[in-house]
């Protein structure tokens, strides 16, 4: 009897884990999809900028609801901060370019996120109804 005791033990330790790794890819699908959407907002505005006219005024957002003015020096390129300090100046088509291939590798790793949710979602039902018994 202490047997099957300890055997509950384990698969509802197991079924915890599970639990666990799941609410991690929800959190990881969730910062996936954010990340996806400020790429596709970037594209946008490039798209807008790309509509803009040289030394035409703009406000450009330095916090939450504060702006300061600015002026457009150069519609045809941008400037992306490619990682540790580096930045790259771009086109405008290379850098909305760039932005949909991280879209597009973004989407990749979510689709693989789903399949590991679904994946564990399987094995989560399976150990609650060895815990349910």
């Amino acid at each position: 009897m202490a047997k099957k005791t300890v055997n509950v033990e384990e698969v509802y330790a197991e079924y915890q884990m599970i639990m666990k790794q799941i609410q991690v890819c929800d959190q990881q699908l969730q910062q996936v999809d954010m990340q996806s959407q400020e790429f596709m907002i970037a594209i946008e505005s490039m798209n807008e900028l790309g509509n803009s006219k040289s030394g035409e005024e703009f406000l450009s957002p330095i916090a939450s609801g504060i702006f300061v003015r600015g002026t457009i020096l150069d519609i045809e390129k941008v400037i992306i901060n490619v990682g540790g300090n580096v930045a790259s100046e771009k086109t405008l088509s290379e850098a909305k370019t760039l932005m949909q291939t991280q879209i597009d590798d973004l989407a990749r790793f979510r689709e693989k996120l789903m399949n590991n949710r679904q994946m564990l979602l399987e094995k989560y039902e399976e150990l609650r109804s060895q815990i349910a018994e």
